[in-house]
């Protein structure tokens, strides 16, 4: 196996050579569980048809739209509501942020959103958390070194075959409601997109809309909108608890001046840091001793007059000398201090 690692190495791979890196791998979920059906796991031709499918029926129900993000917004102010419920009092957000982003897939997908008290629904959440997690684990693991030892051995694992299956009816049984009311001229969702696409191709042989894939692909959106989002947000939360209202922020501009990425050798006096291939001048974006934006230093240009002539003049008219040898001169800042403060030195001068 190869890995690739890198933002510039992945990038080149994903976008510079997408055709040749688009496969997906072969897993044990995906040929056992799956049997290489739906959008995610499969590949060639079928994947293909399959995601162009579904991304024009999103886009059609209004994913990237003024109307989705209206739902979307109904949606967020359930979760708000529930989350006033427990004012004042500990709770763990984990399962209203997965109900509230699965509502979202759900009014896509089935044409309707659920209470977050109704037992089906947080009963579906529950099995697919519960199938992620133990693949996630060390029985998923094993399920993947060894898929067909693994079937006959007892363990956690097993629970990923029965929470399937039991996520398996729940779509199907509400591919079958669809079946009995759908209108063939006025989809609803995306399950009735699918049926109507059926229905169009069940004379082509080699059609990729079947049952079959219908299941797959709905069990893929689920999962693709439901654990992503919901635990981005999770983190999200962490993240504004950690750092709450008022924090205080301080920026550490000493930093800015040593960053690697701009200075090759932030700990050493390299006039190369401003130097092109050349040898002429260049602006170093990351060189703001006086900092930037509203708060940078408003004496910032008398400053640079005053070191400039100064320095300048100095040197036109004076040799710089010292008692000690200059491989002996220590030139960074005292150590110990709380800023940068610059060591004592003694010196003497001599006229041009």
């Amino acid at each position: 196996m190869v890995v690739l690692v890198g933002y510039d190495c992945v990038k080149e791979a994903l976008l510079d050579h997408s055709d040749v890196f688009s496969t997906r791998g072969n897993t044990f979920f995906a040929k056992a569980m799956l049997k290489d059906y739906g959008v995610v796991l499969s590949n060639g031709e079928r994947w293909q048809q399959l995601r162009r499918f579904s991304l024009t029926t999103l886009r059609n129900f209004g994913m990237g739209k003024r109307g989705i993000a209206e739902r979307i917004q109904e949606e967020a102010q359930f979760l708000v509501d529930e989350f006033k419920k427990n004012r004042e009092n500990l709770f763990d957000p984990k399962d209203l942020l997965r109900l509230a982003v699965s509502n979202v897939i759900c009014s896509i997908v089935f044409g309707e959103r659920f209470d977050y008290e109704d037992e089906k629904f947080t009963n579906l959440l529950f099995l697919l958390r519960e199938i992620l997690e133990t693949i996630a684990s060390k029985w998923g693991i094993l399920l993947n070194l060894f898929p067909r030892t693994s079937l006959y051995i007892p363990g956690r694992h097993q629970k990923i075959f029965t929470n399937f299956r039991k996520v398996q009816e729940f779509i199907m049984e509400s591919v079958d409601h669809h079946k009995k009311t759908i209108d063939m001229n006025c989809p609803r969702d995306f399950i009735d997109s699918f049926l109507i696409k059926m229905e169009e191709d069940k004379e082509k042989p080699n059609t990729e809309f079947h049952i079959d894939n219908l299941f797959a692909t709905v069990k893929d959106l689920f999962n693709a909108g439901i654990e992503t989002t919901g635990s981005t947000l999770k983190s999200a939360l962490l993240i504004l608890l950690k750092y709450p209202d008022d924090t205080t922020v301080s920026l550490l501009l000493s930093s800015v001046l040593k960053d690697p990425k701009y200075f090759r050798q932030p700990e050493k006096f390299d006039p190369g840091h401003f130097l092109d291939e050349n040898g002429q001048f260049k602006n170093n974006e990351a060189f703001v001793p006086f900092s930037f934006g509203k708060r940078n230093c408003l004496g910032e240009g008398l400053a640079q007059m005053e070191i400039f002539i100064f320095l300048t003049t100095i040197l036109q008219k004076l040799h710089l000398k010292t008692n000690r040898a200059p491989e002996d001169i220590e030139i960074t800042p005292e150590p110990g201090k709380n800023g940068v403060i610059v060591r004592s030195y003694q010196m003497y001068v001599e006229p041009r």
